[in-house]
């Protein structure tokens, strides 16, 4: 092939420029899983509140309170790996292994979160009409836009051990 037809002029320039733009995905995918997750939560939490089994509100259950725990661990996490996985791509410290990490650990999260909110929401969370039945079908294309949770986990144990063969020297 031509360099004209080249991506740079050269394979490596493209093959750069083609991660870099993967690395810049995976920060975003890992902002919409948190953002989704969130969503996810706020419904459940709506529901808890107000859905009573006999005269008791679901959310006053110790089991229900314990998804509701878990998710927001979940998000909290999440939040907080993708905003440092933002932070790093922008300044150019990381743009390999905090963009897998956060996309990996966010989209794994929404789906056990979007889980958590089906099952708070019982049958019904199940039906067409319902936000978190929506969340819970949209959420599971996360984990294969960008790379696949299995690709992500490739790239940052792969990264790893070239980061240590590195620091030895």
């Amino acid at each position: 092939m031509p360099a004209a037809a080249l991506v740079g002029g050269d394979e490596d320039t493209g093959y750069r420029a083609a991660m870099t733009s993967l690395a810049r995905g995976r920060v975003h995918i890992s902002g919409l899983a948190v953002g989704s997750a969130q969503r996810a939560l706020d419904e459940s939490v709506r529901h808890a509140a107000v859905t009573t089994q006999g005269s008791t509100p679901i959310g006053d259950f110790q089991l229900v309170q314990a998804h509701l725990a878990d998710m927001q661990t979940g998000i909290m996490a999440g939040r907080a790996l993708a905003r440092d996985a933002a932070a790093k791509y922008v300044s150019g410290e990381d743009r390999r292994i905090s963009p897998s990490v956060a996309k990996l650990y966010c989209t794994e999260m929404v789906g056990q979160v979007a889980d958590k909110a089906v099952q708070i929401h019982g049958g019904s969370g199940y039906m067409r009409e319902m936000t978190v039945e929506r969340i819970y079908r949209d959420v599971r294309l996360l984990r294969l836009y960008e790379g696949t949770s299995e690709i992500q986990r490739l790239i940052i144990g792969g990264g790893l051990v070239r980061e240590a063969k590195r620091a030895l020297k």
